[in-house]
């Protein structure tokens, strides 16, 4: 143990140049960090050669290197790559058919994208070994870890370039990479800089190995790329070439490893909060709670308590569109991932995690036969519940409709926009593994074109055609002349009816109750509304017992707000602050829940203001403020702190020099201010 401690408590040997890439040679020094022997390697093995001088390298190079003290203490190895990007593109493992006359996008490309460099004792396969990955980035940002690394595929993985996973285990070193490997600019919801796991794809099946000259290396993060388009937590991606061992190993997929610990990031709690499923395999936790949910497949008011039904019905008509008619079945590649108790952390969400023949039958195909996870679909629409009906409804819409991810233009572009950052590494790739034949110009943009002028153009409108023959999609959203977002105050929205009873309400609350009945503050056949404040506005139409889809737009008058929020606290009740600030009648500090809202203008009225509030996990309630007089006529100035524990008094005398409201929030309506 003393052992351990003190090679935990080392200073790492020193580098005099840092990992990277080069174009001329460099010499590397090393400097023992506590005045040990040093022992260095030239490739994955662990060092043993002893330290006598700097080191001129002038190819690409894998340098490790450890420091043993007088005890017999080793420090932990230290790993950096040098990679020359010239040598790359003339090594022996590179097609000079290709690399010859593409020498210069071939070289553009490795120094654009990010590097991984991946070392290990001996050579990849399906048995865990301990190893290190390296991370270095065009910016100029890079890290370094050791972690366990292995093959990982179905069939994929007897491919001679198959896909890698790095593990982030306790044995190897730090049970996380703590890394900005994805950055300000990926898609959807902020990426994590955490991971206990991180798959390195290969292109699996959509490559030349599988899809022969159809293969893109581009489905897969393309579908990974929509389902973050709905607005959902899914794996994050992007492009990187990888080194094993020093030499060049391909363009891969840098993707977040979906599991327990990738929930555990997103939505909290710890690992043992979540199970997740790989079809029927048990990757993580015991299968309870999946088999739970499964168990009520056909009774959809359970089922809705195990599982995140927005996302569902997203993911579901995601891969009727993408159209895999291979090997999406109810027992095999998909994956879902929850919480092991009902009504907990938002419910499974499912993601697409092998997707590589999708986007590759005819643009007609029509796989609406297929049920997806544990064929829990079909019964949902056996059962026929109305929520049901209506959430599926709904999930059609927002996707393939209303600007969503799934209409021609934002599919294409999507397609489009993927490919575009991976359309000079394909040269690279190409000339590792085109097996002599496969390349750019000749293979690739052909599928590449065809897809954008033949397959996506006419796939949104088949996809649609398709549901709606099933009765899946039996009545249109209204339509909403203006288009949400920032809007002129007075601004006149008009709404159309495609047919049936409008229902329009403008309190964010949807028009149609569970269950079916109309919401209390819905409105009849209103058409128009006039934008005079910030709301959303709502819409659907009912024809007898059915309501079609729901069609919702934020509109934000343009100028300043009459009230801002100026402070919120989420804390638990107990993780009190330290300032010693009494105002909400906590004398060790103000923990727990609350608001503070400022008013901007004189005179403002805050009768029947709502603030609703949603996390990762999807809606996380509201505040509403009543209609009592007292918040009629505020002053500019005026503080507003809501919190559960506060006394019914508002407290409120602006004449006597007190600007500020303490207002109770009473559950289910009971506050006199605030519910």
């Amino acid at each position: 143990m003393l052992s351990l401690l003190s090679t935990l408590a080392f200073a790492d040997p020193i580098f005099s140049v840092e990992r990277g890439l080069y174009d001329t040679p460099v010499t590397v020094a090393l400097t023992a960090g506590q005045g040990g022997a040093l022992q260095y390697s030239l490739g994955g093995a662990a060092p043993a050669r002893p330290y006598v001088e700097p080191l001129e390298i002038s190819r690409t190079t894998v340098l490790r290197a450890t420091e043993t003290l007088a005890d017999g203490t080793i420090s932990p190895i230290v790993t950096h790559t040098y990679v020359f990007v010239d040598e790359v593109v003339g090594s022996p493992v590179m097609d000079p058919a290709i690399a010859g006359p593409n020498a210069a996008v071939i070289a553009d490309s490795l120094r654009v994208l990010p590097t991984v460099s991946i070392a290990l004792p001996s050579a990849l396969s399906l048995v865990e070994a301990g190893g290190s990955v390296e991370w270095i980035d065009p910016e100029g940002d890079e890290s370094q870890v050791d972690c366990g690394v292995h093959i990982v595929g179905g069939t994929s993985w007897a491919y001679a370039k198959a896909s890698i996973r790095l593990n982030f285990r306790e044995e190897y070193g730090p049970t996380k990479w703590e890394h900005d490997v994805y950055g300000e600019d990926a898609s959807g919801v902020r990426a994590t800089d955490s991971f206990d796991a991180i798959t390195l794809r290969s292109g699996n099946h959509d490559t030349v190995f599988y899809l022969a000259e159809r293969g893109q290396h581009l489905r897969n993060l393309w579908v990974d790329e929509t389902q973050l388009a709905m607005g959902h937590v899914m794996p994050h991606g992007r492009f990187a070439h990888a080194y094993v061992n020093g030499v060049y190993h391909g363009l891969f997929h840098v993707r977040e490893r979906f599991g327990a610990g990738f929930m555990e990031s997103y939505f909290g709690g710890d690992e043992a909060d979540y199970e997740t499923m790989t079809g029927t395999y048990v990757e993580d936790g015991t299968g309870a709670g999946w088999a739970a949910a499964t168990a009520v497949a056909g009774d959809f008011a359970a089922f809705q308590q195990w599982v995140s039904v927005p996302q569902y019905l997203d993911y579901m008509v995601m891969n009727y569109y993408a159209g895999n008619a291979w090997d999406w079945y109810s027992w095999h590649n998909w994956m879902t991932s929850g919480p092991t108790t009902a009504d907990a952390r938002g419910g499974f969400i499912f993601h697409a995690n092998d997707n590589d023949i999708t986007l590759k039958y005819e643009w007609d195909v029509n796989i609406l036969n297929l049920g997806g996870p544990s064929d829990v679909f079909p019964q949902l629409v056996a059962e026929g519940h109305p929520d049901f009906q209506v959430a599926l409804a709904d999930a059609i819409h927002r996707n393939f409709e209303s600007d969503g991810p799934l209409t021609t233009e934002n599919a294409t572009a999507r397609y489009e926009r993927v490919a575009d950052l991976a359309d000079d590494a394909i040269w690279v790739e190409s000339a590792r593994w085109g097996l002599g034949w496969w390349d750019h110009d000749g293979e690739w943009v052909p599928e590449r074109d065809a897809l954008l002028t033949s397959w996506f153009p006419r796939r949104t409108d088949e996809t649609l055609r398709q549901l709606r023959s099933v009765g899946w999609y039996p009545l249109q959203a209204p339509v909403f002349d203006v288009a949400e977002g920032v809007v002129g105050a007075g601004t006149v929205l008009a709404i159309t009816s495609p047919g049936g009873e409008l229902w329009v309400t403008t309190d964010g609350r949807d028009p149609r109750l569970p269950g079916g009945e109309v919401a209390p503050t819905a409105a009849s056949g209103l058409d128009t509304v006039v934008l005079d404040r910030s709301t959303v506005v709502q819409a659907r139409i009912r024809d007898g017992a059915r309501w079609g889809p729901i069609e919702s737009a934020f509109y934000e008058v343009d100028g300043p707000s009459p009230a801002i929020l100026n402070e919120w606290n989420a804390a638990e009740p107990d993780a009190l602050l330290a300032d010693g600030d009494t105002a909400l009648g906590r004398l060790a500090g103000n923990g727990g829940d609350w608001i503070e809202l400022v008013v901007t203008e004189d005179g403002t009225d805050l009768r029947g203001w709502r603030i609703t509030m949603e996390d990762r996990i999807g809606p996380a309630g509201e505040i509403s403020l009543s209609d009592d007089p007292l918040l009629a006529d505020l002053r500019a100035g005026t503080l507003l702190t809501i919190a559960e524990d506060l006394p019914e008094d508002a407290a409120y005398d602006p004449d006597g020099g007190d600007w500020r409201f303490h207002l109770r929030a009473g559950a289910d309506g009971s506050g006199r201010y605030v519910s």
